[in-house]
């Protein structure tokens, strides 16, 4: 397992963050997630080869998201 960071631009409010929680949450290969809209970031815990389908469920919900 390990843990990255993904830059996400859109996120605003706890709105935002509840509903990337909610979204990537249920990724295969996502043991945690940490989104901060006020770092314009979400931290992930998991298995290397998840940062990609993380980031298209982000993109999925309308922000844009850089690994």
């Amino acid at each position: 397992m390990e843990e990255y960071n993904i830059e996400v631009t859109g996120m605003s409010c706890k709105g935002c963050e509840h509903a990337v929680r909610e979204k990537v949450t249920g990724l295969r290969g996502v043991s945690s997630v940490y989104p901060d809209a006020q770092a314009d970031e979400v931290t992930v815990a998991g298995e290397p080869g998840a940062a990609e389908r993380v980031r298209q469920a982000i993109i999925e919900l309308g922000y844009e998201a850089e690994a």
